[in-house]
C-alpha cells in the first residue's frame, strides 16, 4: 500500500471510494434515499473540479496493483471555529481497508501537509452517530470542540467537531 498526491487520472478511483464508503459506513445514519442516490459517475465530475483546482491538499491510498481504496483531503479551516486554522475536511476508505493502518497513514499524510504549510492546529467533522470514525479520531488525540445540526434529504442531522491544538507537536509525539 501506497500513499501519495492525488493527480487528476485518479478522480474516478476518488468517486468510486466516496460513494462505496458513504454507502457503507452511513447505513443508520443517513437517509437510505440520499445513499440510494449517489452516483459515481457525478462524484467523478466534482473531483475532477476539486482535482484541477488544485486548492486542496488531497491525498490517495493505492494498492500495490493501483487500486485506490481510500483518500484524504484538507486544507484552510472552514467554519471560523475559534483558535483553529486547518482542517481535514474528508478521510474515506473502502471498507475491505478498514482497519489495517490505511486511515492513519491518510491522517498522518494530511496532518504533516497542513504542518509544513504553516497551519498550527486543525479540526475536523463527524456524524455525531458515527462511532467507529469517533472513536479513532479520539485513539489519534481528537478534542470534542464543536456540534451543529444540519438538514440532509429533509432529515436533521447533528455532526460534532474536533480539534487537534498543536498539530507539530501532535506529529512529533504521535506521526
Amino acid at each position: 500500500m501506497n500513499v501519495r498526491p492525488a493527480e487528476s487520472r485518479d478522480a474516478a478511483g476518488i468517486a468510486r471510494v466516496h460513494v462505496e464508503s458513504w454507502q457503507t459506513s452511513y447505513t443508520g445514519i443517513v437517509p437510505q434515499i440520499y445513499l440510494d442516490r449517489l452516483s459515481i459517475e457525478r462524484r467523478t465530475e466534482g473531483w475532477q473540479r476539486i482535482l484541477s483546482e488544485s486548492r486542496e491538499n488531497i491525498l490517495v491510498a493505492q494498492t500495490n496493483e493501483g487500486e485506490i481504496i481510500g483518500f484524504v483531503n484538507g486544507g484552510k479551516e472552514r467554519e471560523d471555529l475559534p483558535g483553529y486554522d486547518g482542517e481535514l475536511y474528508a478521510i474515506y476508505l473502502l471498507k475491505k481497508a478498514q482497519g489495517q493502518g490505511v486511515g492513519r497513514k491518510l491522517f498522518n499524510g494530511i496532518v504533516k501537509i497542513l504542518a509544513e504549510q504553516g497551519f498550527n492546529n486543525m479540526t475536523l467533522w463527524v456524524f455525531k452517530d458515527n462511532n467507529t470514525a469517533r472513536q479513532f479520531y479520539e485513539r489519534l488525540g481528537g478534542q470534542l470542540i464543536a456540534q451543529k445540526t444540519f438538514t440532509l434529504a429533509e432529515v436533521d442531522l447533528i455532526e460534532v467537531a474536533y480539534g487537534w491544538k498543536d498539530i507539530k507537536g501532535w506529529l512529533t509525539t504521535q506521526g
